[in-house]
């Protein structure tokens, strides 16, 4: 399955809630797509700093233990989430036939990636078009939690969650309550974040058939490795009818969570908001403020919200002018209160009045964040980064060494992961001379941004096309990544 941008499918499920989906959330299916794992080595000398340019990325592998006949239908990974060094976890879906397929993890212990295995509770007979493991959150090794979708008729998802302990799956479970809410079916997590191990918070889209809420924003929490009932969001008046969501969130400490997403609002559009998990409690949505007056074309998107601290967050997306065209915001949280949102501190110098937007951030500390997007025209496209430090936005910046791999002049920053201040990894993608959309990778290191590499090993299959859907972290010189990659009659074809 080759996997949309997860930023942009995120922005968009909402307008979809409630279809007959024929194509998974994050995913459609072609032929010939495979999983892969991509992880970064660094320099053996822990005692200092590499420089940059010892912050290599190492050559994609194959997922071992999916089904030979898998690489006809194709697979994908959406999530990895690293504890530690060598110790990840990741998530996905491999396609059992064309109209079937099966959700599945995969645990990397001590360096090696181990055998791709179906979620427990998950037999081949479940198995529809829209099974897979969609999120997935590690607070220690061995230990992590998270969600996904399934379809039980007419292939209308249902979500589950699901929990590891000691590097064992426990089996997956229809969220507690969901059914209550979404008794048509058409459901999806979207994201999940867990501050410790046992202790975490999942956010997404609950429809609700045959009543005047359509769908609905839900959030729901596991509390010492049991999962809560879900958790419809109030809100505004217009809060909850006919498209909300979450579309991210992220908790600085166990109780402690922020959470945003976009919801209608009749002749006012569709604003942003945010929401706050205090203490264990979460409290009403609420429009962040200044929104109304920046964002005069009625449609916004909020992409990605990060933590440093508890009640101290930082949130990015994208708003619609009155003439149309999207502009980038950043809108910050300290204290527990949010302040207005605002536009990228000099990217108009950078962009003139051309369309921009922000798809993802990370926060390692308060006010220490990065962020990416694109901005550009409809003809030149442009992934760039922009850093806070100590609370202070800089100037954004191009991706150093993007231009000469992005040949078809369509590029945009994906994901990132932020460890501690000036240290992240990222990914984005690209466009090559033949238009065939490629993934990049970049860290930045003792706040230097290096140079974007394109993902090494796929040659040898001769690979259309990659896509990165998921980065993490666990030092500031060891991350991993996982995506998919399409090539042409690749029957029986692995990645090396």
């Amino acid at each position: 399955m080759i996997s949309f941008a997860r930023a942009a499918v995120l922005g968009n499920a909402r307008h979809r809630v409630g279809a007959n989906l024929n194509k998974s959330h994050w995913a459609k299916m072609m032929i010939g797509l495979v999983s892969i794992a991509i992880f970064g080595t660094a320099s053996t000398d822990s005692s200092a700093s590499p420089p940059t340019s010892k912050v290599l990325w190492g050559t994609a592998m194959e997922i071992r233990g999916l089904p030979t006949r898998n690489l006809l239908f194709g697979s994908d990974l959406f999530s990895v989430s690293c504890a530690s060094v060598g110790n990840c976890s990741a998530g996905g879906n491999y396609a059992l036939n064309a109209k079937r397929s099966q959700a599945f993890v995969v645990d990397e212990s001590h360096g090696v990636w181990g055998k791709a295995q179906a979620v427990p509770g998950f037999t081949p007979r479940d198995a529809s078009e829209n099974t897979q493991v969609s999120v997935i959150s590690c607070p220690s090794a061995g230990n992590c939690s998270a969600g996904g979708i399934y379809s039980v008729r007419d292939n209308n998802t249902l979500i589950f969650v699901m929990s590891e302990k000691n590097g064992t799956w426990g089996h997956a479970i229809e969220v507690p309550g969901s059914a209550r809410v979404d008794s048509g079916g058409g459901g999806f997590i979207t994201t999940i974040s867990c501050p410790s191990v046992g202790n975490c918070s999942a956010g997404g889209i609950l429809p609700v058939a045959y009543s005047s809420t359509i769908s609905g924003a839900f959030v729901v929490d596991e509390a010492n490795g049991v999962w809560g009932k879900a958790l419809e969001l109030t809100g505004p008046q217009s809060f909850n009818r006919n498209g909300a969501g979450v579309d991210s969130l992220s908790c600085a400490s166990v109780g402690n969570c922020s959470a945003g997403g976009t919801f209608p609002k009749g002749s006012h559009g569709d604003p942003s908001f945010v929401v706050n998990e205090t203490n264990g409690t979460w409290g009403p949505a609420r429009e962040i403020p200044g929104f109304a007056k920046l964002d005069a074309g009625g449609s916004s998107e909020l992409r990605s919200i990060s933590c440093g601290a508890p009640g101290n967050c930082s949130a990015v997306g994208q708003y619609q002018q009155k003439s149309g065209v999207t502009r980038a915001y950043i809108v910050g949280e300290s204290k527990g209160t949010w302040g207005p949102a605002f536009n990228v501190p000099g990217l108009t110098k950078l962009n003139g009045r051309h369309m921009s937007s922000l798809t993802t951030i990370s926060c390692s500390s308060k006010g220490n964040c990065s962020a990416g997007g694109y901005y550009g025209n409809g003809n030149h496209q442009i992934a760039f980064i922009v850093d806070e430090k100590d609370g202070i936005w800089g100037t954004p910046m191009a991706i150093p060494g993007l231009v000469a791999l992005n040949k078809g002049h369509t590029s945009y920053m994906q994901t990132i992961s932020c460890v501690s201040m000036g240290n992240c990894g990222g990914s984005g993608t690209y466009s090559d001379a033949a238009g065939n959309a490629q993934s990049f990778l970049v860290n930045e290191t003792n706040g230097t941004w290096g140079p974007a590499t394109a993902i090494q090993g796929l040659r040898k299959i001769k690979a259309d096309s990659t896509d990165v859907l998921s980065i993490s972290c666990a030092t500031p010189f060891s991350c991993s990544a996982v995506g998919g990659f399409s090539a042409p009659n690749n029957n029986g074809a692995v990645v090396v």
